[in-house]
């Protein structure tokens, strides 16, 4: 099974947890990328194609909306006025730092996701992960365990 297959697996079998807008347009994606002046990955562009915005169990992917409410956009722009690299683009919020697309590190498709907060700018820590499918699996994986653990 591949990672697209796998993650749309865990994201189907618990739906009744997740809460998305539904898949974005060809043209919404394209207008997310000229809005920002960047190539979005290949895996970021096939979760708004399937999912648009949101998440599930506690954590949420900024995406698109709808053609006037694109949360990527607006927090990314939100946080270029204080300092985000204008090649990052900010994906969650995490409290005291944002996890960023960092495409300025694209290659074959796909760039890292990296934490980004104004204190520290982008910090090469543990958490990077290679490319958002990995990201959004750990954090399925994670916040399953999470669920179950408070189930318990």
């Amino acid at each position: 099974m591949g990672k697209k297959d796998e993650l749309k697996e865990r994201i189907e079998n618990n739906k009744e947890e997740g809460d998305f807008s539904g898949p974005a347009s060809e043209e919404q994606i394209k207008k997310v990328e000229e809005a920002l002046n960047v190539s979005l990955p290949e895996s970021y562009k096939w979760f708004l194609r399937n999912y648009g915005e949101g998440g599930m169990f506690g954590f949420e992917i900024y995406g698109i909306v709808n053609d006037d409410i694109m949360p990527v956009v607006e927090r990314t722009l939100v946080h270029r006025e204080v300092g985000l690299p204008p090649s990052f683009v900010v994906i969650r919020n995490c409290d005291e730092y944002q996890m960023c697309l960092d495409t300025s590190k694209m290659k074959d498709g796909e760039c890292p996701v990296v934490d980004w907060d104004m204190t520290f700018g982008a910090r090469q820590m543990q958490e990077e992960y290679r490319n958002f499918y990995e990201y959004l699996k750990e954090q399925i994986e994670e916040s399953l365990e999470d669920m179950e653990d408070d189930e318990l």
